[in-house]
């Protein structure tokens, strides 16, 4: 069964994040390829968003969207070189500075958050690529371009 992709016009335009997203059965993890990076979500994202600003399509990740405070990061710590690394994107439309990161060791993209403290900055990011793909099937998808 093929997701419905719907497209919308602007990247800075993040979806209302509700208090109950998507119930599941219990928390879902998600998961760097090596592992050492995870990410405990208290629920799917009611949307998946593929972003196609100038850095979310170069990733390639796929976005869904929560308040910090309610998704618990953990690196493991069996290896002290190993860790989270970011880049950091400035933005030259005012929106503030976003910090993008992903594990040392294997390379993928996890998550991004905004690092400017105006407005709704508990907002981020998490890339539902690090979910199973039968975990995240019918949660409705759109392409969002900048």
């Amino acid at each position: 069964m093929a997701h419905e992709i719907k497209h919308t016009t602007s990247a800075h335009q993040l979806p209302e994040i509700p208090n109950a997203a998507r119930e599941t059965a219990s928390p879902l993890t998600a998961s760097c390829h090596c592992g050492r990076v995870t990410l405990n979500l208290p629920s799917l994202p009611r949307i998946i968003n593929e972003c196609h600003c100038t850095i979310c399509y170069r990733y390639g990740a796929r976005w869904g969207y929560y308040r910090r405070p309610d998704v618990e990061i953990t690196v493991s710590n069996t290896d002290k070189n190993i860790g989270l690394m970011s880049y950091v994107r400035g933005d030259p439309d005012g929106v503030g500075d976003t910090g993008f990161y992903w594990c040392t060791h294997c390379g993928c993209l996890t998550h991004w958050w905004y690092l400017d403290e105006d407005g709704d900055r508990d907002k981020m990011g998490v890339n539902t690529r690090m979910l199973t793909e039968t975990s995240v099937k019918g949660v409705e998808m759109k392409i969002s371009y900048d």
